[in-house]
């Protein structure tokens, strides 16, 4: 009988021991969750993201290759270095043009913040990782671009598997590769992970906002994951002789549409971008570029969309309004190539002079395209999931 009581309170101290460890789980390991992985790649710097398990407190190291002399970088906010942050983006300045450097992330975790008592872990380090800074001078430029993905990372690491990214210098995503955003860290798991696993340590990944990027509750923190120029989600930016300008295209519907509930006030802010687009394309940073691409995820309407019948059809709300807005300004812009999504079926709109002074290629939800420019022009290859190529076609200057 004793043996059997001894027997029966060992179990019952066992399961209350398994309970005990089940409600306070032994501490994680600090470590990096996702990334390094690189933003806004320039001729003299670079954002590198990256999040942590626990809040900390954190910084990149930097040198030129073949270099011992390291530099540290860090985000800074009114004098107060960031100590308590899970997702950051560490701007990397002043570094020479067509060089290639090393980094890695150094983030100790944030044991203990009160007033007069704040104490850190020990330090993580990442792996060392490079990437090559561009050449302002370059005719050449290689990239790759895909759209439409909408949370599918199996989908995303396949159509990036297909493309030449060892040859590639960036990658664009053209809007909707997230899908209606609606949980914290979705952006990771979504396009973040797989990019990070493929290209990104290395070289930068950029995002042309899309309707379904600006809907879910957290679409507002859009910018934790994918950093913005000058804080805004369009831009001109450079690469080398290359000039792309990425524009945010908005919502597919109106403000005013039921289905938002007051929640949009995209009309005015897409009015302000095309103020500022009608500026941009007559500045010498544009108009001296030797080779100029737009990339917008609703493609502006035009005629010879109209005249394709099946496209016709499907041109939505958002296509529409950007081409009453819009298409005169790119008509006198010397765009050479515009690159657009959101349709899921994929067209291609040569140029008609007086009515799209450049050719269109919307692609669809399945496919993904190199992009090589180089003094002969531009090449343009767009392959689908299932190997078969859309468009084989040389845009000569």
């Amino acid at each position: 009988m004793k043996r059997m009581l001894k027997a029966c309170l060992f179990v019952l101290l066992l399961a209350s021991a398994q309970t005990s460890m089940a409600q306070n789980p032994s501490p994680q390991t600090h470590k990096i969750t996702y990334g390094p992985y690189l933003q806004n790649l320039t001729s003299d710097g670079v954002i590198i993201s990256f999040a942590t398990n626990y809040a900390s407190m954190s910084h990149i190291e930097v040198r030129e290759k073949g270099s011992t002399q390291v530099s540290h970088y860090e985000t800074l906010k009114d004098g107060l270095r960031m100590t308590h942050i899970t997702q950051n983006n560490i701007c990397v300045d002043g570094l020479q043009p067509n060089t290639e450097y090393e980094y890695r992330v150094v983030s100790r975790k944030t044991e203990k913040y009160d007033p007069y008592d704040i104490r850190f872990g020990e330090p993580i380090h990442s792996d060392w990782y490079s990437f090559k800074t561009f050449d302002p001078t370059s005719e050449e430029f290689t990239f790759v671009a895909t759209s439409d993905i909408h949370d599918d990372a199996a989908k995303c690491e396949t159509l990036l598997r297909n493309q030449p990214l060892d040859e590639a210098e960036a990658v664009f995503f053209v809007g909707d590769i997230i899908c209606d955003i609606s949980r914290i860290g979705q952006a990771y798991t979504g396009v973040i992970e797989p990019a990070t696993k493929l290209f990104a340590k290395n070289k930068p990944l950029v995002l042309a906002r899309g309707n379904h990027e600006v809907r879910g509750y957290h679409c507002r923190e859009l910018d934790d994951y994918f950093a913005r120029t000058d804080g805004k989600y369009y831009s001109l930016q450079r690469y080398g002789k290359t000039a792309v300008l990425i524009l945010d295209s908005g919502e597919d519907k109106a403000d005013a549409s039921k289905v938002f509930n007051g929640v949009k006030a995209l009309e005015q802010y897409i009015d302000e971008e095309i103020e500022w687009l009608r500026e941009v394309v007559k500045s010498k940073e544009w108009r001296k570029a030797a080779h100029r691409i737009v990339m917008i995820h609703i493609p502006p309407a035009s005629q010879p969309m109209r005249d394709i019948e099946a496209l016709n059809k499907i041109l939505c709300w958002g296509s529409k309004r950007w081409g009453e807005k819009a298409l005169d300004i790119f008509n006198r812009a010397d765009v050479d190539l515009m690159i657009s999504g959101h349709t899921h079926k994929y067209f291609f709109v040569p140029e008609r002079k007086g009515e799209q002074n450049y050719p269109l290629i919307i692609n669809d939800n399945r496919s993904a395209m190199s992009v090589k420019i180089d003094e002969e022009g531009i090449a343009v290859k767009v392959t689908n999931l299932d190997g078969e190529v859309l468009l084989d076609e040389q845009f000569k200057d």
